[in-house]
């Protein structure tokens, strides 16, 4: 790839104090937004980011509340814009948006066949395939850029282990909340509580 490329999950939000599925756009556009914690880690990690980078980065985000409001955290700190794409949203989950969070394996069991929709949810394939389309862009677009990717959980380990191990296994390497972590690494970069 031409460019450095980080994938960071949002801060500690509502939907995840509340311990429920929020992946549909008319609930986290405007709700589910970060907690004082999400807000602190968003922070956090923003200073520690920009003490590892030694340029501005280009940054993208879901239009999802929590997301959003992490990459202006971040924003603020390295004096970036944010670019939101719907490409980063969380994964469709179908049937189970608004359901506990204990119920995402009812999706994940489906896999590992890539094509699966699970309770009418997102496959794998074209979560995955979304997020690439979205780097295949800033590679024709930039040269040389680090280039951050504010996401939701799912789409983001999937990316990482797609771009690892060049398949759709199922995603393997978890990431935390306001965690970041070279698209290229099974490891955080920037791990915060």
């Amino acid at each position: 790839m031409r460019n450095t490329y980080y994938l960071m999950r949002h801060g500690w939000s509502e939907s995840n104090e509340q311990h429920v599925i929020a992946c549909s756009p008319e609930g986290s556009l405007e709700g589910f937004g970060l907690t004082e914690k999400g807000r602190n880690q968003a922070k956090q990690a923003a200073e520690a980011f920009s003490k590892i980078v030694n340029q501005e980065p280009i940054i993208y985000s879901s239009d999802f509340l929590r997301a959003l409001q992490t990459a202006e955290a971040v924003a603020g700190v390295c004096h970036s814009n944010v670019i939101t794409d719907v490409r980063l949203r969380e994964r469709n989950l179908g049937e189970l948006d608004g359901e506990s969070a204990d119920d995402y394996y009812k999706v994940w069991d489906a896999e590992p066949d890539p094509d699966a929709h699970p309770l009418n949810s997102e496959s794998l394939r074209q979560m995955v395939g979304r997020v690439k389309s979205l780097i295949d862009d800033c590679e024709q677009k930039y040269n040389e850029r680090v280039v951050m990717f504010v996401s939701h959980g799912d789409p983001l380990v999937a990316i990482n282990s797609y771009v690892m191990h060049g398949d759709y296994r199922p995603p393997i390497h978890y990431i935390g909340n306001a965690e970041i972590r070279r698209i290229d690494e099974a490891t955080p970069t920037v791990s915060v509580e």
